[in-house]
């Protein structure tokens, strides 16, 4: 066996010096970089901790391990004298290893079965596909799904509701093309919109069954699902009973029928054998850890089966559901992932596409992930894929790529420089834009009276938490209220299982669902829970709202009506209807939710008296507001950049200036310094300055371009940091961010 690759002699930061969000960020990387295959969130960060948190490191160690490990389980490879605690770890982790990545899958849903089964003493047990889409969703992680069955589910019954809120709607047959009947009365162009919209539920599934499958040809997958009317959750099943046979035939509309690798390149169609199920019940074997008696070189016998195994394996499995989540509809979407309001038929200019093996957030330096590098989508039915290779600044030696030499002014592509990272994710956004359509976001939804109520609960919750933990301390002392991350994100899963898919009173749609940010934003903008729990006041907002009520007090004493202005009005701009006093109260009129049903307060309909009059922005001072906000970043970003190793007469400044600003509002959204009509403002500000230096070849200039009123189409309450709602598309030509989509 080869040595183990050594670390790098200066490793960029230490284990001691990585901050949370970094290790987070890494272990992401780790995890991702390593698919199709089954890992263990566990054994990854032993890897990176190992390795003083550089990833590049813990990889290699890792995949030279995970081999020797499946050598030596045939009773093949080397012992290596002090590779025992690597093989212990190995041994000691759920995931039934196998070179095989769709059989590893397999037996990962039956192993993780099995520890459902053990955790509740053999009276719960989640279905084969159950167990196969909760694995997917954590990225085919066991560690981490069994963390979030603990934390985010709960129990089986809360991983069934999740898998509800996204699965269920996925059951609903959809009718090919070709036997749709026409009908009656119906134009071409409404003909042509309700196929598009058909067609987008097709691609969606075919992406998510190769997520599921993680198989490369993935015309097959398309075919399977076909043939069941692309009922995915019966295709999950199928696939795990019987397997998906590799195609025999591919049209050449869509050769070769297969993904591509990191390379560019056509990946080979799969073995047929390798992609039946295995007939006998998995089991996981282990290497024997040598020890001072003996050399090790054998694997030893299995281990003793769990408790049921000697029967049939379908009898370790609980029994597939017409659906997941109760009471719901399978053939509606409108309670588990309500589609974005259409754009009209002018605006639309594409069927939205759906990426494989997505990300949420940006590349991060430091962070090492080559599948970054490739993104894959489906597309009217399609495989399609774009390749970041910016072929004027960087070569890649892992593709085959000769060093051009220093004349050519190509250097290879490094995670560890801040300036390529910015590069990559300009090209990403740029990309995922295009084929999700991003446009097509949906339009913000209002905070209602029962949301408010709910969140002002929580934070009573927290105030009591902290007193009963402090009992020296008075409230006064634990104020103002700051709220951990972890409790953010828990915030955010107990509100969203309140109140996603409820219709709400004043509502004529279902509740989205919203993230931790939007949360943190709304108690700066809601005077009860600032007043009682000390939050820092959004003071932009509240100038806005303040100047938007005496436009309208002005406008109503020119129209003779002498109407006063409520200053408990809902207005367009604040999307926030008031708590009433009874809720503030002195900490008596609600009750806070428990952790374990999370529950709204409980108050009296009749003392929650809310006004729904709105009034119009001043979109002249949030316009005002944001260009301010980004000449302030603007000075911060720019220094980081040239602390970075940049100039302004670099080819990249515009873009790397761009990002920055991008990152340092979704920042400032987070942490709710600013709100989301500012944000927009702001963002549409970064996009006109951009593309006034790209124009102008300035290195900076401050964004001061034509001022233009967003609709409330483009207000957004979601807190989700990235571009403007509809941004400028650039032309393909003359930009670097275009090259290689």
């Amino acid at each position: 066996m080869p040595p183990k690759p050594n670390a790098k002699a200066t490793a960029v930061t230490a284990d001691s010096e990585a901050t949370p969000t970094q290790r987070r960020d890494r272990l992401d990387a780790f995890r991702r970089r390593l698919t199709p295959h089954v890992v263990d969130t566990v054994l990854l960060e032993f890897y990176l901790r190992s390795n003083n948190w550089e990833v590049d490191a813990a990889h290699a160690e890792y995949l030279q391990d995970r081999t020797n490990h499946l050598e030596l389980l045939r009773g093949q490879g080397n012992r290596d004298a002090d590779d025992s605690e690597a093989q212990g770890l190995f041994n000691a982790s759920i995931v039934p290893w196998n070179e095989n990545p769709e059989q590893e899958r397999r037996d990962a849903a039956y192993a993780f079965n099995e520890r459902v089964r053990s955790a509740t003493s053999n009276t719960q047990a989640l279905s084969r596909t159950e167990s196969s889409l909760w694995l997917n969703i954590n990225h085919w992680d066991v560690g981490l799904a069994l963390r979030n069955m603990t934390s985010v589910a709960g129990n089986p019954d809360g991983i069934r509701r999740t898998l509800g809120r996204r699965y269920d709607r996925m059951r609903e047959e959809l009718v090919p093309a070709t036997k749709q009947s026409k009908k009656h009365g119906q134009d071409k162009t409404a003909e042509k919109e309700a196929e598009d919209k058909l067609q987008e539920q097709r691609d969606e599934r075919l992406a998510e069954f190769i997520n599921i499958t993680g198989r490369p040809d993935w015309y097959s997958l398309l075919l399977f699902l076909q043939n069941r009317g692309y009922n995915l959750v019966q295709a999950v099943e199928d696939w795990y009973n019987t397997g998906v046979p590799p195609f025999d035939f591919v049209a050449k509309s869509v050769k070769p029928g297969t993904r591509v690798g990191l390379d560019g390149k056509a990946l080979p169609k799969p073995d047929p054998e390798d992609c039946k199920p295995r007939q006998s019940l998995p089991k996981k074997k282990k290497v024997t850890v040598r020890s001072s008696d003996d050399d090790g070189s054998s694997p030893s016998p299995p281990p003793p089966s769990p408790a049921g195994s000697d029967s049939d394996p379908e009898d370790n499995f609980d029994d597939d559901r017409d659906k997941f989540l109760p009471g719901s509809s399978s053939g509606s979407s409108s309670s588990a992932s309500p589609e974005p309001s259409s754009p009209s038929s002018k605006e639309r200019e594409r069927v939205q596409g759906y990426i494989i093996d997505d990300y949420v957030d940006a590349a991060k330096a430091c962070a090492p992930n080559p599948r970054r590098y490739l993104l894959e989508y489906i597309a009217k039915g399609k495989y399609r894929s774009n390749l970041f290779e910016k072929r004027g600044d960087h070569w890649w030696a892992e593709r085959g790529q000769v060093d051009p030499g220093a004349d050519s002014g190509k250097v290879p592509f490094d995670w560890d420089v801040q300036k390529h990272i910015n590069s990559l994710n300009a090209w990403w956004r740029q990309n995922r834009s295009r084929v999700a359509d991003e446009k097509k976001r949906a339009a913000s939804q209002k905070w209602s009276q029962e949301e408010n109520d709910f969140l002002y609960a929580l934070s009573q919750e927290l105030l009591d938490e902290l007193k009963q933990e402090n009992p020296g301390k008075s409230e006064d002392d634990l104020l103002p209220l700051v709220i951990p991350t972890k409790t953010k994100d828990d915030w955010a899963r107990r509100f969203n299982e309140k109140f996603v898919g409820q219709l709400l009173p004043g509502s004529s749609e279902p509740r989205r669902p919203r993230e931790s940010a939007a949360m943190m934003t709304q108690r700066g903008r809601c005077k009860e829970i600032i007043e009682k729990f000390k939050v820092p006041e959004d003071k932009m907002y509240a100038a806005g709202r303040k100047k938007a009520e005496e436009r309208r007090a002005e406008k109503d004493r020119a129209k003779g009506k002498g109407k006063a202005v409520d200053g408990n009005e809902d207005t367009d701009m604040s999307d926030v209807q008031s708590v009433s006093d009874a809720s503030a109260g002195k900490g008596k009129g609600v009750a806070p939710p428990s952790p374990q049903s999370p529950t709204p307060p409980a108050a009296s309909p009749s003392t929650m008296s809310v006004s729904r009059e709105s009034s119009p922005i001043d979109w002249d001072s949030v316009n005002s507001a944001g260009h301010s906000v980004i000449n302030d970043a603007n000075v911060r970003v720019a220094a980081a950049l040239v602390n970075a190793g940049m100039t302004p007469q670099d080819n990249d400044w515009a873009a790397a200036l761009r990002d920055g600003l991008i990152q340092e509002i979704a920042q400032m959204t987070e942490d709710g310094g600013i709100v989301s009509v500012i944000r927009t403002a702001a963002l549409r500000a970064i996009e006109e300055q951009y593309q006034g230096m790209i124009n102008s070849n300035q290195p900076i200039a401050h964004p001061r371009g034509n001022k233009r009123a967003a609709s409330e189409d483009e207000t957004n309450d979601d807190g989700a940091p990235g571009p403007s709602i509809g941004p400028k598309r650039r032309r393909m030509s003359g930009g670097d961010d275009a090259e290689g989509s």
